[in-house]
């Protein structure tokens, strides 16, 4: 049986249908409710002192905050705000999304609630908003808690007050029939309107479809709307010579609508869209004719900056990361994205699954329970026009039946109504028991996602023996947790990889995961987070530096395998396509090599860019110093890279020496030419120690004795040869050692502290000023992993340390100085 998923798309938001809106954002009054008197002392009515409440920024989360990093129940927001009504205008309160429970009152009256902390919800306030100053307070509670993540708790994404006059657009929805051997499309749209008024209105809309600025198609069309009601409009297009959309060429058509009354523009939007035709044969993957068999890397939405509220900056860099990754496909997280984050994947070219928020053993796993399959009706709906979004997946991980002993009905109503809703994609639950037990609800998938954390060889052929005629893509691959320390990632993702690549029905994986998260889950010794709370799965820590491996997955994405070979000054590469039987699979023709050279002084000398080569050589010239060279995808993002040198490292330069009882710890800058570093301590007898490499700059040497000299030496190694620093003389003392800080980052009026947490730790103290080497503040705190220092000035240096206190009692050294400027 043939499977033809054939679909366009096209990009809409509710910024789309308004005709104005009022942004809520800003500000806030806040007040936590740990023991549930807010609605009996009814904090909802405006007689309350909202002043005397604390103040937090929507959107956020309340766990950033150092005073509320840990709080968990019901707490309360409220923000007065001025609306000059109009006599015929309609109003809809927008909220985006709210962690996770919540009850909104407008004015003293509670108007609407929401059970989703993940998808937006939508309030008619016509009658009750008032012309002039307004009330609005929203209760909202983050105990419910997805699996291994945190409950970030607040009002995580935008508000705003949307104000329509005559009409509004529910829903735009746009298909399309490709053609792939002619190269033509046929578009059928269909949009409902509401007539919000009491009387009759006539409404002539224009269509129109461009292609890089310039116009394919027009039309218009008059209708006529009764009073309160909706009626449907449906059009259809056809073009010629279309580009599809796909990975490696994301192409996006426009889509505008004009809508005009009595001559008058009364709306308009600019929709975005791509057309593309997937298909699954068997046990192959087909896009747009051609057979891929694409790789992926799962993420779970949060850091330790923002939380969960995703801002526009986080979702950039992420995605970022996801294409330097060769990210093609794959089920990026357990729940559904904010729509800015979709529209991103949409720019370049990842496709992907949303995914209703159920997960493990759950009450919601039931056929007869109404809230999983209204929040699937609300996904398709809301998200129904986004290219990059390949398929819709019901749950994760809820397969077994012992678990769930209705799962197989559930799974089964809930893809059928995926399925009725939108036909044009896939449908698909995530397994860890597809392989394990008889008659798994995979069998209703469209394809096999399955997650594996051991034993992947086996599980791939048991899987393909059950499901011969599907496709398998392992939705989530993994094995243990690494280390929150970028030097210690020691995931076997080759091995991994070259156990599922002998089964040619698996045609990708997608590594659990991109980044480490904030949680506080407990599993068997490999499996449990650490005190930190930074739970560290990730190819990234919470704050997005990069570990050692984030290369060893960057070759496994690779299209094609390649070898180098430098001696003297000749560069010499080879590379072979990947077999068709082997993952990833795919056209990488305009895929680019690079090749740059510098001069001592850092000078570029030469520079290459080619197609990827079967076999090339360059000849560099011999006043290079150093050779960076990687290759480049069709959209001129760097998917590996690497540094080449022909001259030792600069002389390093220890910046700070800390003692301990039996360690020294060696701070130091970046050294020009570093790719790692060593340290030595000796003592006065001759006897030396040698730290372990790190790319890290700091060291710790251990294993010492106590109160004895040792002369501590760095060295800054590259492939050329080393460099020494001065040795530096230190005794081993009674203190102990300082936090290690791993990252800082800037954020609006604030700075973020990323550190180590050891299992003896009880508090942290931060000390800090505008001025080097003098600290006029000073705070201590028992948050462990991240912190911030808060109410600052943006746009201005300051200076700070950091010290741990033990469980008892006794103060560390305080850390080296370290700067940081906010900014928002």
């Amino acid at each position: 049986m043939k499977l033809l998923i054939v679909f366009i798309v096209g990009l809409f938001s509710f910024e789309s249908i308004a005709q104005n809106y009022i942004s809520l954002e800003g500000f806030w009054n806040f007040k936590t409710d740990p023991y549930e008197n807010g609605v009996a002392e009814k904090w909802f009515l405006k007689d309350q002192c909202y002043t005397c409440w604390d103040k937090l920024d929507v959107p956020g989360n309340w766990n950033i905050e150092n005073e509320y990093a840990y709080y968990t129940g019901t707490a309360w927001y409220q923000k007065y705000f001025n609306v000059n009504k109009g006599l015929d205008n309609s109003y809809f309160l927008i909220f985006e999304g709210i962690y996770y429970d919540s009850e909104i009152f407008l004015n003293g009256e509670k108007i609407g609630e929401s059970n989703s902390g993940f998808l937006p919800f939508e309030l008619d306030v016509t009658k009750e908003l008032l012309n002039g100053a307004n009330n609005l307070v929203i209760k909202v509670n983050n105990s419910f808690k997805l699996g291994a993540t945190w409950n970030w708790g607040g009002i995580r994404r935008p508000i705003r007050l949307e104000v329509a006059k005559a009409f509004r657009v529910n829903y735009h929805h746009i298909n399309s029939f490709p053609d792939l051997q002619a190269g033509t499309a046929t578009i059928e749209g269909e949009v409902l309107i509401t007539n919000l008024s009491t009387e009759e209105r006539k409404i002539r809309v224009s269509k129109v479809i461009n292609g890089d600025s310039s116009e394919l198609w027009s039309n218009t069309t008059s209708i006529t709307i009764p009073p309160r009601s909706n009626k449907k409009l449906k059009y259809e297009a056809r073009l010629k010579s279309v580009e599809w959309w796909e990975p490696n060429n994301p192409y996006l058509y426009q889509s505008q609508l004009n809508f005009y009354e009595e001559g008058e523009p009364v709306w308009s939007d600019a929709s975005d869209f791509g057309v593309r035709k997937l298909e699954v044969r068997g046990t192959q993957l087909l896009l747009n004719g051609n057979l891929i068999k694409p790789v992926g890397i799962n993420l779970v939405p949060d850091d330790r900056i923002y939380g969960n509220s995703y801002p526009s900056d986080r979702i950039k860099e992420d995605v970022s990361l996801l294409k330097s990754l060769g990210v093609q496909f794959t089920r990026l997280s357990h729940l559904p994205l904010p729509k800015e984050f979709l529209s991103e994947l949409d720019k370049q070219g990842i496709m992907v699954f949303e995914e209703v928020s159920v997960w493990g053993k759950n009450t919601l796993v039931d056929p007869d329970n109404s809230i999983p399959f209204d929040w699937l009706r609300r996904m398709i709906n809301l998200k129904y026009n986004h290219p990059s979004l390949v398929g819709w997946s019901v749950g994760n991980e809820i397969g077994y039946r012992s678990d769930n002993p209705k799962v197989n009905l559930y799974v089964e109503k809930a893809i059928h109504l995926a399925k009725s809703l939108d036909p044009n994609r896939l449908a698909v639950y995530v397994s860890h028991s597809v392989g394990k037990q008889n008659d798994d609800p995979a069998k209703f998938s469209d394809i096999i996602m399955a997650n594996r954390y051991g034993d992947y060889k086996n599980s791939a052929k048991k899987i393909h023996l059950d499901f011969p005629n599907k496709p398998i893509f392992f939705s989530e691959l993994g094995k243990n947790l690494n280390s929150e320390n970028p030097d210690n990632f020691g995931v076997p993702i080759s091995e991994m990889y070259n156990e599922l690549r002998e089964t040619p029905s698996v045609i990708g994986a997608s590594l659990w995961t991109l980044n480490d998260y904030r949680s506080i889950y407990s599993g068997t010794p490999a499996w449990t987070t650490p005190k930190s709370e930074n739970r560290a799965w990730g190819l990234v820590t919470v704050f997005r530096e990069k570990k050692n491996q984030f290369s060893d997955l960057q070759l496994e994405h690779l299209p094609f395998l390649f070898k180098i070979n430098i001696e003297d000054r000749i560069f010499k590469i080879s590379t072979t396509k990947r077999s068709i039987n082997s993952f990833p699979y795919y056209d990488y023709a305009n895929y680019k090599l690079w090749l740059k050279g510098y001069d001592s002084e850092e000078k570029l000398v030469e520079i290459y860019e080619i197609p990827v080569p079967k076999s090339k050589e360059f000849v560099l010239n011999k006043n290079i110093t150093t050779v960076k060279y990687g290759f480049l995808d069709s959209q001129g993002n760097t998917i590996y890279d690497k540094e080449f040198y022909y001259e030792s490292p600069s002389k390093p330069k220890i910046v700070k020496l800390h003692s301990a009882k039996d360690k020294i710890r060696i701070i130091y800058a970046k050294t020009k030419g570093a790719t790692r570093y060593v340290a030595s301590a000796k003592n006065n007898e001759g006897f030396e120690i040698l730290s372990d490499t790190t790319r890290n700059l700091f060291i710790d040497i251990e294993n010492l004795g106590y109160n004895i000299d040792y002369t501590i030496q760095l060295q800054a190694i590259n492939n050329f040869g080393i460099s020494y620093s001065d040795s530096l003389s230190i005794k081993t003392d009674e203190d102990i050692l300082p936090p290690i800080i791993w990252a800082v980052r800037p954020a609006d009026k604030s700075i973020m502290i990323n550190f180590g947490v050891e299992d003896t730790d009880m508090t942290f103290l931060v000390r800090y000023g505008d001025t080097q080497g003098i600290y006029n503040k000073e705070f201590e705190l028992r948050n462990y992993g991240v912190l911030k220092i808060p109410n600052l000035v943006n746009n201005k240096p300051y200076y700070f340390q950091m010290a741990r206190r033990s469980q008892t009692g006794f103060q560390s050294e305080w850390s080296h100085e370290l700067e940081a400027i906010p900014m928002n």
